[in-house]
């Protein structure tokens, strides 16, 4: 059944069938598999107003997608448009990535108009899955203003559906909602007010399982009276293939700024160990309340086989090209790395050779609950001051996943210590665009050494630092000496060598070589205490 809907500047009713066969044979056809929710606005195409007056609007309508598009995506919601016409037109301009272009046997399926220059779809909008989910609106009388309505009803249905699974009342009308920086895993991140804050994040139903389990796995090892070192779930949205989790709302902004002495975040601050404390504490008391007899799975892969998958990983080595870095994979890993200062240290193919021999000494006794990424951007404290760690992470490199949540705790201390030197200067000049934060002249590859010489990270571990690594190696409680130490190096370096396959976060070839010369000199750090020499 039709109903006029005045609001939207249109007819609504329920697609066919048919209808929704169709779009969804469009939609796989141009790679877009699986369920999700998705709004789709259909258009004749930009210039056939000019001669068929009853198809005009398409520039106006385009116009206004381009510039709300975002307000929907940052909700998980994919916006996509549908036309008998190419892409190719400057007016379509930032939605030529969501264009999908109709043949005319499909248009037939779908509203339509035949005229004397072809068939052409008519303006119309279908939403799919959420509330509206199957819901077609026709016959409309102002596209840009449709458009609009459509964009805010759908964005105060999605509110509303959190806000539901949270058990709080619909948000008011036009309810601001606050975006937030969000990762490679997810859509989107937000908060917005209903009976309180809430914060959502948007990602696929698979990440966003697992990261509910591990968030649970924390919760439920919290003593009574002690707070949650992990968010608060409030509750989770699965819609097909993309899900989303409704949170606790946290103050915004890490505490990055508080462990630092320096804008470039190069030098930690002298009081870097009392504001660690309580996390490193916190994950103390975790670890201690899950050991698990037995050295983890964790262990073998993070601390050692992880070298030899990246090295091989298709990613890894597409960011040779994809940041010009210089030199073949083969010639660049089998090299030797000359430092500042003119030592020089073991490439990362002798290096990974040299950790072999040794890595049966980095086992330790027991396994225990794990958070998989606890670097500074995911790290943040309540209002009271209690710690929190966001987005866990429990799997690598399409590879290895954590059984119930057990690992090494030395790779999360060991992911925090390289978030400490030098991943936040690096990702600092990243975002900076000042590369020479990084590296003050190119490498020189030549009689099988890389020269970094002009590296302008110090990779020294001394002062508040060093004191800092006492206190992580003492969390670990490893009895063997120096073998804690060592297991925080090559965890560092495991965290380090991740980055390497991410030529979006690293954006240049300065950014991967300052990643690539860290993760070296952890590994020759760690096998250096593994083997027993003073590093």
């Amino acid at each position: 059944m039709s109903r006029a809907t005045d609001e939207l500047h249109a007819v609504a009713r329920e697609a066919t069938e048919a209808e929704l066969v169709a779009v969804g044979r469009l939609l796989r056809g141009s790679g877009r598999t699986g369920l999700r929710p998705r709004v789709v606005l259909a258009y004749p195409g930009v210039g056939v107003g000019e001669r068929i007056s009853s198809l005009a609007g398409c520039t106006s309508q385009l116009a206004v997608l381009n510039l709300a598009r975002e307000a929907l995506e940052r909700l998980g919601v994919e916006v996509l448009v549908l036309s008998t016409q190419d892409a190719d037109r400057p007016q379509v301009g930032e939605m030529r990535d969501a264009h999908v272009q109709v043949d005319e046997v499909t248009a037939g399926l779908l509203p339509h108009v035949d005229t004397d220059e072809g068939r052409f779809l008519t303006r119309w909008s279908l939403v799919l899955g959420g509330v509206l989910g199957g819901t077609l609106f026709e016959d409309i009388t102002d596209s840009a203003a449709h458009t609009r309505a459509l964009i805010e009803v759908v964005a105060a249905k999605r509110l509303a559906a959190w806000a539901a699974v949270a058990g709080r009342a619909a948000p008011e009308h036009g309810a601001e909602v606050v975006s937030y920086p969000c990762g490679a895993d997810s859509d989107g991140i937000v908060s917005f007010v209903a009976d309180g804050t809430l914060v959502v994040k948007t990602t696929s139903t698979a990440v966003a399982r697992v990261e509910v389990r591990a968030l649970s796995r924390f919760a439920a090892v919290t003593a009574p009276g002690e707070p949650s070192l992990v968010p608060a779930v409030h509750g989770v949205l699965e819609e097909g293939e993309r899900s989303s989790i409704v949170m606790e709302h946290l103050p915004s902004g890490t505490i990055e700024d508080d462990v630092f002495a320096d804008e470039r975040r190069q030098r930690v601050d002298p009081g870097v160990r009392a504001v660690l404390r309580p996390f490193v504490e916190g994950l103390g008391r975790a670890a201690g309340r899950t050991a698990v007899a037995g050295g983890p799975a964790a262990t073998d892969y993070l601390l050692r086989r992880r070298f030899t998958v990246l090295r091989h990983h298709p990613d890894f080595l597409a960011c040779f090209d994809a940041l010009g870095v210089q030199g073949s994979p083969a010639r660049v890993l089998g090299a030797a790395v000359r430092l500042p200062g003119g030592r020089v240290i073991p490439g990362w193919d002798e290096a990974v050779g040299r950790l072999d021999g040794v890595a049966h000494r980095l086992a330790p006794a027991e396994g225990a609950l794990m958070h998989g990424d606890v670097h500074l951007r995911n790290m943040l404290r309540r209002g009271d001051g209690s710690p929190v760690l966001i987005d866990p992470r429990q799997a690598w490199d399409e590879t290895f996943e954590l059984v119930d949540g057990v690992g090494d705790p030395a790779f999360d201390l060991g992911t925090l210590l390289h978030s400490l030197l030098p991943m936040s200067a690096v990702l600092r000049a990243v975002d900076a665009g000042r590369h020479e934060d990084l590296l003050e002249r190119g490498p020189t590859l030549s009689d099988g050494i890389v020269d970094v010489t002009g590296l302008a990270l110090d990779l020294r571990v001394e002062g508040s630092l060093a004191d800092l690594e006492a206190d992580l190696v003492a969390a670990l409680a490893d009895p063997r000496e120096g073998v804690g130490r060592a297991r925080l190096a090559v965890a560092a370096a495991s965290a380090l060598a991740g980055w390497l396959k991410y030529p979006d976060a690293l954006r240049s070839a300065e950014a991967w070589w300052a990643v690539y010369v860290a993760t070296v000199w952890y590994l020759d750090r760690g096998c250096g205490l593994a083997g027993g020499e003073d590093a």
